[in-house]
């Protein structure tokens, strides 16, 4: 029996530090284990690590650990100046959690409110110009500022707003700031062409080299003395406070490489990508604050984690034009992405309602936000030492999360992601030491490639399961991975860390400690993992960042405890179901019943509402009433019938917001609805669809960042802002998207094959239909028609499984040869079943699937099918 196999109480303690070292039970190697070469420049493999010099020691806190746990060990190679398993975390966060997060108000911030620029909330009308006025102000007052948007709603982009200036934070010491996450909501209907953040925290100085750094160096680095210092050629040009890139390079076929991936073989994707440049991989960053220097010799302000003598030719570039002290607090972020995301299979506008972006930001914040219908929550870029905090990510979302990229020691506390986001919270591009503390994630983790580094996932929750992408047969994550007491919440885990064979999910000797909660698995443990510790229960200490902080600073930050039992005793769990009625159920009137997660405390509600809608999924909803939150019961009783999409709003003691997931439900007669006629039908199945798409976004359209070709932004002079180019960018684009239409669209179009789903028979079923991704069948009306129901009817019963759907609408006649939605001709989401990344149930019995959506009016219908199985026989849609 290997541990593979063995049940998890059975599975013991063990430690992976070397090629050769034994763990503490006797196992076979799932894998050749390649004895290590001696390293051509440097000392000999020690444990496959390089020999350090000691650092200087730090006291250990009073409680005192066994030497053969992670933490006990952690200790002790401080003390003696060794390499532990653990990489040290504790110095992200904001000013490196010295100090806590500052509080904005009017007495150290001058306010310049929104709405004395002209802004007027819930109007309807759009109050960009006096945002962007309110920016401009807080930009040219000569200290710190705070831009502030009081409690309502803003809508700060609509179509009438391309070409006006960008929300961005440009200098230190300049905050966004709302009255409330759950008061203040700032909303954006449209998103930059080309794509770019809503709101970007960047200094208005320019890039010489973006992906490096402003300016390269005089100083190489010559050797590693200690975990915080370097040897350099050349100290001249350095000076203490600088934040600088180190750019180190790897030889893919060196001896010393094999020794790095020991016991693996080095991945071929690690040969692919060198091929480029020589053999070489070469985009291997570190940022670091320089603390002293004597001589030659120069100390960080914080640990190194590159393996130093593994790479070669590493050069520093300066960082300029950085700004500190900065903040976006205290209100909602809604963007206008409105589809189902599909990943790389999508519209544009699943990539470009990208929220927040910090580059080249010190020492700042995100905190108490709340994010919802966008593509992106915030990414980082080239920064440092920042605390995001308090997010929740809910609604429809589109591809990523929370991403650090090319930064280092970021902090991502208290979030919550509850959207089903294609990538969750994760790190990128030689994002190193983040910490991911306290976190709730849907799915799980994520590691997008690119060298990222040392990254702690301390106490968190959601699903166990690779997640990344980037490049393929590569690392998703380089050394230092770390999983500290994760609570597995989605049954059937299951994370192989290197699944030879696979083109992704590659992670490099992670440490796996305190993982319980549901069943998992983990496949080839003895050559996987750098360390496993207490398989299915928490091990100790709890919080390892909150251990380590205490070892560096002596104590955990009072100011950080107290954050952190405010989020355990309200927040982690502060969400709300609608339990009955069921999803897609005919009412005259209805109770609505409701649930708090099962783990939160009653206490911690401040007040629930429900909310409905007769429009759409997101937009339209109307406040219903307040609910007991003894009987958790409210009666949905409306004069006007049809279909209403319902959702539940909790707000918690804290003032933090939370929506259920919406149910909809058809009031009135259900015999009133009509069958309508199709007169016309169309179909591409997934697979020509995906392949089609490919090709599409190969000449700018879907996910492109840009269009091929495009003769206006070939246009666009330099030092020319990229806004002044919207306007005219939005109409080429349009204008590509129409003539592939017209084209390479309408020659894919199978009108005949689609006939079966609309002859009116129910005996005989389509085929082709099944795809993973999204097959497509679209209708036409003779004349525009109002539709509300879609029935689906099946061969052989509704099936059991999972599927995703979604119906869209539309007047325009252009729609018909419309790829993707990109020019907005088609009206995303009247229906939806499933999410993201998960599939939804069938609702229905016997042969007939029966789904309500608000009524819209439409001439033509598009549905988007994933993982239908090929036994339908009938749409036939329903109006009033």
């Amino acid at each position: 029996m290997t541990l593979k196999t063995l049940p998890l109480s059975l599975i013991a303690l063990f430690f992976l530090a070397s090629c050769g070292r034994q763990t503490q039970q006797d196992t076979t190697k799932a894998k050749p284990t390649p004895k290590p070469p001696t390293h051509p420049t440097e000392v000999p493999c020690t444990e496959c690590k390089p020999a350090i010099a000691k650092p200087t020691a730090v006291e250990a806190p009073e409680q005192s650990y066994d030497e053969n746990t992670l933490f006990g060990e952690y200790l002790a190679a401080q003390a003696k100046g060794e390499r532990a398993k653990l990489p040290d975390f504790s110095h992200a966060g904001y000013h490196r959690c010295a100090t806590p997060l500052p509080v904005v108000s009017e007495t150290t911030h001058t306010y310049f409110d929104v709405t004395k620029f002209g802004g007027v909330p819930d109007d309807g009308k759009s109050d960009r110009d006096a945002a962007v006025a309110a920016f401009a102000a807080a930009h040219s007052h000569n200290g710190p500022a705070a831009i502030y948007f009081p409690e309502g709603n803003f809508r700060l982009f609509e179509k009438s707003d391309f070409g006006k200036p960008p929300l961005e934070i440009k200098r230190s010491n300049v905050v966004l700031k709302g009255s409330g996450v759950g008061t203040t909501q700032l909303e954006f209907a449209e998103s930059h062409l080309p794509a770019r953040p809503l709101i970007l925290m960047r200094s208005s100085t320019g890039k010489d080299d973006y992906w490096r750094g402003d300016q390269k160096l005089k100083a190489m680095v010559k050797k590693q003395i200690g975990p915080f210092t370097v040897e350099v050629s050349d100290a001249s040009e350095l000076k203490p406070g600088m934040r600088i890139n180190l750019n180190a390079q790897m030889d893919a076929h060196a001896e010393s490489t094999k020794e790095f991936f020991c016991p693996h073989e080095v991945p071929s994707g690690w040969f692919e990508r060198a091929k480029r440049k020589g053999g070489m991989l070469t985009d291997i960053f570190e940022l670091h604050e320089i603390e002293s220097i004597d001589d030659n010799t120069v100390r960080f302000g914080e640990p190194i984690h590159l393996d130093i003598p593994y790479y070669t030719n590493m050069a520093i570039y300066r960082i300029d034009g950085i700004i500190e002290e900065c903040g976006i607090e205290d209100l909602s972020l809604r963007g206008g992405w409105r589809g189902q995301f599909n990943h790389h299979n999508s519209t544009r506008h699943g990539e470009d309602y990208r929220m927040v972006e910090m580059d080249r930001v010190f020492n700042s914040w995100v905190r108490r936000v709340r994010f919802t219908e966008c593509s992106s929550a915030v990414s980082t870029w080239l920064c440092g030492f920042n605390t995001v905090s308090d997010l929740l990510i809910e609604g429809n979302t589109g591809h990523m999360a929370v991403v650090a990229k090319s930064s280092y020691g970021n902090l991502f506390a208290f979030m919550r992601e509850e959207s089903d986001v294609h990538h969750g919270f994760g790190v990128s591009r030689s994002g190193v030491n983040s910490v991911f503390y306290r976190c709730v994630q849907y799915k799980s983790m994520e590691a997008h490639c690119g060298y990222p580094r040392s990254t702690l996932f301390d106490l968190n929750e959601g699903g166990f399961q690779p997640r990344g992408g980037g490049a393929t047969f590569f690392p998703m994550h380089d050394k230092g991975l770390t999983f500290w007491n994760w609570n597995v919440t989605l049954p059937d885990g299951s994370f192989d860390f290197w699944p030879e064979g696979q083109r992704y999910g590659y992670f490099l000797l992670p440490v796996v400690a305190g993982l319980h909660g549901e069943p998992f698995e983990i496949p080839d443990i003895e050559t996987d993992l750098l360390a496993y510790e207490s398989p299915g229960q928490k091990t100790v200490p709890e919080s390892l960042f909150d251990a380590q902080l205490e070892h560096r600073l002596g104590q955990v930050p009072a100011w950080l405890a107290e954050a952190a039992a405010e989020f355990e005793t309200v927040s982690r769990h502060s969400r709300i179901r609608i339990t009955s009625p069921a999803n897609h159920s005919e009412h005259r009137s209805v109770i609505v019943k409701m649930a708090l997660h099962e783990k939160m405390d009653p206490k911690q509600v401040g007040r629930i509402e429900l909310y409905a809608s007769d429009t759409g999924l997101f937009d339209g909803f109307l406040r219903v009433g307040e609910v007991d939150p003894q009987t958790m019961e409210k009666e949905f009783k409306t004069k006007r019938p049809g279909v209403w999409v319902l959702k539940a709003k909790l707000t918690n003691r804290r003032g933090e917001i939370a929506f259920s997931k919406p149910i909809t439900l058809y009031t009135g007669d259900p015999d009133k609805p009509k069958a309508l006629g199709v007169s016309r039908s169309a179909m591409m199945p997934g697979k020509e669809k995906n392949t089609l798409y490919g090709e599409f976004v190969q000449q700018g359209g879907g996910e492109a960042q840009a269009l091929k070709d495009s003769k206006v932004l070939a246009s666009r002079k330099e030092g020319q802002p990229a806004h002044e180019l919207e306007a005219a960018y939005r109409k080429e684009l349009h204008a590509f998207y129409a003539a592939y239409g017209t084209s390479t669209f309408k020659d894919a179009l199978d009108e005949q094959f689609a006939e079966v789903f609309f002859d009116g028979k129910t005996d005989v079923a389509g085929s082709k239909l099944y795809s993973y991704q999204d097959s497509l069948v679209q209708a036409a009306f003779s004349s525009t028609k109002k539709i509300n129901r879609l029935d689906i009817h099946w061969r052989n019963g509704v099936p059991d499984k999972e599927v995703r759907l979604e119906l869209q609408t539309s007047e325009d006649p252009g729609a018909w040869l419309s790829f993707v939605n990109d020019d907005l001709l088609w009206n995303p989401s009247a229906l939806r079943i499933g999410g993201t990344l998960t599939g939804g149930p069938f609702p229905g019995s016997g042969k007939v699937s029966t789904l309500y959506f608000p009524a819209r009016e439409a001439k033509f219908v598009r549905l988007l099918l994933s993982s239908f199985p090929d036994d339908v026989t009938e749409f036939r849609f329903f109006g009033d």
